[in-house]
This record gives structure tokens, C-alpha cells and sequence, in this order.
């Protein structure tokens, strides 16, 4: 092994360290021995439900916008589900890289991309695309008109499913957010079913999350799925 090699992968593997000191912001990544991060039981509750759901619709391909450090895209390759992470933060980008690297997997990968209603349609199609905390950052900086044109654009990529998630009442005015009445659960099967034609919306519970301010709270997750 060359001088150069040897360097890089000591590089590589002292950023991931740093990356992940002490623990993942969010996601853990059990297949290098880290079982915790800040946010594994949701992650771990919601990983649950979506490996029986693609399952059960036999999902063979995935896509996995605004994918943090590629838990699900990850773990859905190591069920022999084709998938791609997309995330635009460098940070995450890296640990998905080096575990993906590690692992030697060969139908995951991920691309360094800031996804946006402007430029989704150069996603390829996929039978499963996850979507989730990511429209309430959208509708923040670009306005409710350009979430809900991405979302559209994104359930036409759908070949099966979509799994949806958001930030709810939690979230600071700051964030733009609709009124989201008479409950949350209710004003997003709602919004759901007109930004997704011939879909059959499926309520997949509450999970743990956590608001811009730190506290714990819970969030409904949804299946949008094709009719």
C-alpha cells in the first residue's frame, strides 16, 4: 500500500472521528459499533415501520432526500434495496462517504447536493423516496408555493411510496409554517392528498423528534402511497 493511501484513509478516518464526537448529532451508525446518537430512538422507531412497509410493497430502489449520515439509505442497501442519499451538508456527506467506504457497499451512494423545487427533476425515479424534516426548510426560505411544487415533483418520481415528515407546531414563526388545523395530523393527510395525485395517505404514527430549542416532541409521520 502506497504512502499517499495509507495517508488518506488515516485522514478519512480522523474525520469521521471528529465528525462524530462525541456522539452523531442525529443518526447513529451501528455498523461501525455506534448504537447511540442524539436522535436514535426516533431514527430506530421510524426505521421500524418503513422496513416492513418497502417490504411488504417490494421497494427494489430508493431515495433518501436530505439524508443526514445515510441511516436509511444504508440500511435499506443492506436489504439489497438500490438507494441514494442526498445530502448538501459536507459533514454528513463525509460520514456517509466513510461508512459506505467501510462497509464496501456497492448499491448505496450519496450525492453532495442542496436539492431544491428548482432542481428535483434531475432526481432519477425511484420506488421509494423519503422526505422527511426537510419541507419545513424549504418552505422557510423559498415559500409554501415552492414546498408544495417540490413535493409535486417529487411524488412523480414516486414509483410506490413516499414517506413524508415535518416540522408541526413546535417550529418558530420564523419558519413560515401554515396554520396547521384542527390538528396536524388532520391539515397534512389533507395537504398530502392534493400535492399527490392518486394517492392514498397513510398515518404511521407519532415519533420522537426535537424542536429548534431543544425540547423533545412528537411528529407524524406519513406514507403517501400510489394508488
Amino acid at each position: 500500500m502506497s504512502t499517499r493511501i495509507i495517508i488518506s484513509k488515516s485522514l478519512d478516518w480522523m474525520k469521521f472521528k471528529l465528525n462524530t464526537f462525541p456522539k452523531p448529532d442525529y443518526q447513529p451508525i451501528p455498523w461501525l459499533g455506534i448504537a447511540h446518537a442524539q436522535r436514535s430512538d426516533g431514527v430506530q422507531s421510524r426505521w421500524k415501520i418503513i422496513e416492513q412497509i418497502v417490504e411488504e410493497l417490494g421497494v427494489r430502489t430508493a431515495i433518501d432526500i436530505g439524508c443526514n449520515s445515510g441511516y436509511f439509505p444504508i440500511a435499506l442497501a443492506m436489504k439489497g434495496i438500490t438507494s441514494i442519499g442526498v445530502e448538501s451538508d459536507s459533514k454528513y456527506y463525509d460520514t456517509m462517504s466513510y461508512v459506505v467506504r467501510h462497509l464496501k457497499l456497492k448499491n448505496v451512494g450519496i450525492l453532495q447536493w442542496e436539492i431544491g423545487v428548482e432542481n428535483c427533476e434531475l432526481l432519477p425515479t425511484a420506488d421509494c423516496i423519503i422526505f422527511l424534516a426537510v419541507w419545513h426548510h424549504i418552505v422557510k426560505f423559498k415559500g409554501i408555493e415552492a414546498a408544495s411544487n417540490m413535493l409535486s415533483k417529487l411524488w412523480n418520481k414516486t414509483g410506490k411510496i413516499l414517506f413524508f415528515e415535518t416540522g408541526e407546531l413546535e417550529m418558530p414563526t420564523s419558519y413560515m409554517l401554515p396554520r396547521m388545523e384542527p390538528t396536524p395530523q388532520k391539515f397534512l393527510e389533507v395537504y398530502l392528498m392534493k400535492q399527490c395525485a392518486d394517492a392514498k395517505i397513510k398515518h404511521l404514527g407519532l415519533h420522537d423528534a426535537f424542536a429548534p430549542d431543544g425540547q423533545k416532541v412528537m411528529r407524524n409521520l406519513f406514507a403517501v402511497i400510489r394508488k
